[in-house]
C-alpha cells in the first residue's frame, strides 16, 4: 500500500471520527435543553413508561394492546441507551483522532521510497 493511499484512507477515517464527535456534541446540547429533559426524559421516559408498564398487565386490554403498551414502556429505555451509546462512541472517536493524527504524522514524515 502506498503512503499516499494510506494517508487518504486515514484522512477519510479522521473525517468520519470528527463527524461522530460533532454529532455527539449536538446530542449533548439536546440533552442539556430543559424542554427536552422535561418532555422526553422525564415525561416520556419515566412517567409515561410507568403508565404503559401498568397498562401492559391490564387484563381488560387485549393481548395486542398489552403488547403495544409494553413496547411503548420500553421505548424510553431504548432511547436512553441510544443516547448513552452515541456519547460513548464519540468519546472513543475523540481518542482515536489522536491516534490517527499520530499515524498521519509518521506517514507524512516518511520518504516516498521507503514505502514501496
Amino acid at each position: 500500500m502506498s503512503t499516499e493511499y494510506a494517508i487518504e484512507e486515514l484522512e477519510l477515517h479522521r473525517t468520519k471520527l470528527k463527524n461522530s464527535v460533532a454529532y455527539a456534541e449536538d446530542v449533548r446540547k439536546l440533552m442539556g435543553n430543559p424542554l427536552f429533559r422535561k418532555i422526553i426524559m422525564e415525561d416520556f421516559c419515566i412517567q409515561s413508561a410507568a403508565r404503559y408498564v401498568q397498562e401492559s398487565c391490564d387484563p381488560l386490554l387485549t393481548a395486542e394492546q398489552r403488547a403495544d403498551a409494553l413496547a411503548l414502556a420500553q421505548a424510553g429505555g431504548h432511547l436512553k441507551r441510544w443516547l448513552d451509546i452515541t456519547l460513548r462512541m464519540a468519546d472513543t472517536s475523540e481518542r482515536s483522532i489522536l491516534d490517527v493524527d499520530e499515524e498521519l504524522e509518521k506517514l507524512r514524515a516518511q520518504p516516498e521510497d521507503e514505502t514501496e
